[in-house]
């Protein structure tokens, strides 16, 4: 067993496998590399994909240890089945396609937005308030219902904003 602490609880993620962790001048960089082992089942058919292509992609994720900035570096795999045909990019688990986080980061985002101003989140993380903004809004329309407004009869509206 070893002295230290293994970072493989934090970041699991099935399919790939932690390559390398370097941490310098507050820059954590995580490199994942695809588990040959693992097999990458067709999203339609259950065939498991032959592999098409591989690119290299990062993206931001939670602050480790003393750096600021925790960046995620791993391989996008683009698999083909070869029973349908159909085409399916593989992504880590957690990692949003679209947002190029992790998803843990914008919950956290979300929780710091639930305590204060959405404009003082990029003042502990380095985003931008756009940013938070927009993953606030996401997750949030995610984990809450929408609001009944059936038995509404009456609107108040408080101030008059233009902008």
């Amino acid at each position: 067993m070893s002295a230290y602490p293994s970072l493989r609880p934090f970041y699991h993620f099935p399919g790939w496998v932690i390559e390398n962790v370097s941490l310098s001048s507050g820059i954590a960089e995580v490199r994942l590399r695809i588990d040959e082992r693992y097999k990458h089942p067709c999203p339609n058919c259950g065939v498991s994909m032959g592999e098409n292509r591989r690119v290299w992609q990062s993206v931001s994720d939670l602050p480790l240890s003393t750096a600021n900035v925790a960046e995620i570096v791993y391989q996008a795999f683009q698999g083909r089945c070869p029973d349908c045909g159909a085409y399916h990019t593989f992504l880590p688990g957690g990692i949003d396609k679209n947002a190029k986080a992790t998803t843990r980061l914008m919950h956290y985002v979300c929780r710091l937005c639930r305590f204060m101003p959405v404009n003082k989140a990029p003042e502990f993380l380095p985003i931008s308030e756009d940013t938070a903004r927009r993953w606030d809004k996401k997750i949030l329309s995610q984990h809450l219902a929408d609001p009944n407004l059936d038995d509404m009869r009456v609107l108040l509206i408080e101030e008059k904003s233009i902008g």
